[in-house]
């Protein structure tokens, strides 16, 4: 079970990473998809209001993956063509890196995103 909720975690943040933007979710929340190729994510920057919950749509083009986004203690496993997701609340201003932590990827080190929460 816990792992199935992992598994999904990992999904969402590597939608936040394809960042396409997709119809809000209720009043103040956000979909995003992300998109995760080799040594590299699509898109690599996501914009969310405070306080909005963030819904991550994942998805792998290429290899498997292992999305993180540390700030809000996300981490997703992704294998190549499945999708995952992730959902929580950007309940902190500021910018905030997330990356692929996927053993195998040490070429693709510091390949990521950056989503961006403000109070505006």
């Amino acid at each position: 079970m816990i792992r199935v909720i992992r598994r999904w975690s990992l999904v969402a943040l590597l939608a936040l990473a394809l960042v396409q933007q997709s119809p809000t979710i209720g009043a103040a929340g956000k979909r995003i998809k992300l998109t995760a190729r080799q040594c590299g994510w699509s898109p690599t920057r996501v914009e969310v209001a405070l306080d909005s919950r963030v819904v991550i749509d994942l998805a792998s083009s290429e290899g498997d993956h292992r999305f993180s986004l540390p700030a809000f203690r996300l981490t997703l496993e992704l294998k190549e063509g499945r999708k995952g997701q992730v959902e929580f609340v950007a309940n902190r201003v500021g910018e905030f890196a997330w990356s692929c932590l996927h053993a195998a990827d040490a070429p693709c080190e510091g390949s990521g995103g950056v989503l961006v929460v403000s109070a505006d």
